[in-house]
């Protein structure tokens, strides 16, 4: 509201230590949410145990409040996450400390060794397995009232629109 009344508080439960570092809005306008933890962590169906040390976390929560989404990342030593990003895709960027040799991902698939006392990593999820790039070319012709017409790769494409130039910015 205009008083910035609070509209929820939340909190992870039965943990013996943890830290939120650090949060974003994602393309849905839910929290993304970062830190670390020891022991167990909770909040509502959501419950993860921390594999040695501080262990990194990724939490989400609906604009309500309620948590959709809890996953630890860690190893023997202490995981950290301090920061978390967002595009506009859905894809999330992690970053923070490690330590050992966690494994980001569960599964063996997402594991890093440690070369010294903490390194740092950079986690990334997408909606998407592969974002791929996207090469065409953008021809613009002169139609009969004198307004332009925009072809992509030489296909006439009546719902792309010039917002600005130099750099050239379309939307289809």
């Amino acid at each position: 509201d205009q008083e910035l009344n609070p509209a929820w508080l939340t909190s992870l439960k039965n943990t013996q230590m943890s830290a939120g570092r650090g949060l974003a809005l994602d393309h849905r306008g839910d929290l993304q949410i970062t830190g670390y933890f020891t022991g167990d962590a909770g909040l509502g169906d959501n419950n993860v145990s921390s594999a040695g040390g501080t262990d990194a976390f990724a939490l989400h929560l609906d604009a309500y409040g309620e948590a959709t989404g809890l996953q630890a990342f860690g190893g023997d030593g202490n995981e950290q996450g301090f920061a978390v990003a967002t595009d506009p895709l859905g894809g999330l960027v992690w970053a923070g400390t490690f330590e050992s040799e966690p494994d980001f991902l569960e599964d063996g698939n997402a594991t890093v060794v440690s070369s010294g006392k903490q390194d740092a990593f950079i986690l990334r999820h997408d909606l998407m397995t592969v974002i791929p790039k996207q090469y065409f070319e953008v021809t613009v012709a002169t139609g009969e009232a004198g307004t332009p017409k925009y072809f992509i790769d030489g296909v006439e494409s009546p719902d792309l629109h010039l917002l600005r130039g130099l750099p050239y910015f379309f939307e289809l």
